[in-house]
């Protein structure tokens, strides 16, 4: 995320969002405004209205101070005129209008959370690398050490190395999955 940007609440609402695999409201696709391919086009969801995209060329369709849709688009399907909603965080729109997920949003969001972004809410995370006076074993504080996090497991816990490596000489005694955040982990002889 860029400097300028980190200010806005609403640009690390949508941010986290494309984490979560949220998309925007106008990608994937002219989206019909009498949602009649709502599952294939704009975020693939029907809960959210089609969206012609509120940042073009330079240009905002939103009113700064109102925050409502000023564009005259008309949709593909049957010209029908859009109305987007410029509130929604993962549209285009003005940054101070973005306030809201939708509720198929969240539930998209929240079940990436729990399929795929698991290291956000389980497990202990090692990170050899990076200097930390504080130990908790959290993604913002994790164990130094291997050994640290294996005490700290339990039975079939996920452990997730951060960066860096050791030469620690370890016996693991208890079933535990080791998962790198990125690229491999390679165990010794």
């Amino acid at each position: 995320m860029q400097n300028n940007c980190a200010g806005y609440l609403s640009t690390a609402s949508h941010e986290f969002g494309h984490y979560l695999d949220l998309l925007h409201t106008h990608q994937g696709g002219d989206e019909c405004v009498k949602r009649t391919n709502c599952e294939e086009a704009g975020d693939q969801l029907c809960d959210t209205p089609a969206d012609p995209n509120l940042y073009e060329d330079g240009n905002s369709k939103v009113d700064k101070i109102t925050c409502l849709y000023i564009g005259a688009e008309v949709d593909d399907c049957d010209n029908s005129p859009y109305v987007p909603d410029p509130q929604n965080f993962m549209s285009y729109s003005t940054k101070t209008c973005r306030t809201t997920f939708s509720p198929e949003q969240i539930n998209r969001a929240t079940v990436c959370l729990f399929i795929e972004r698991t290291e956000l809410w389980s497990g202990l995370w090692v990170d050899f690398a990076t200097p930390s006076p504080l130990r908790f074993g959290t993604f913002l504080f994790p164990y130094k050490t291997l050994a640290g996090a294996l005490e700290a497991s339990s039975p079939g816990e996920n452990i997730y190395f951060k960066a860096g490596t050791t030469s620690e000489a370890l016996l693991v005694d208890k079933e535990v999955r080791l998962v790198p955040h990125r690229g491999d982990v390679l165990m010794g002889h």
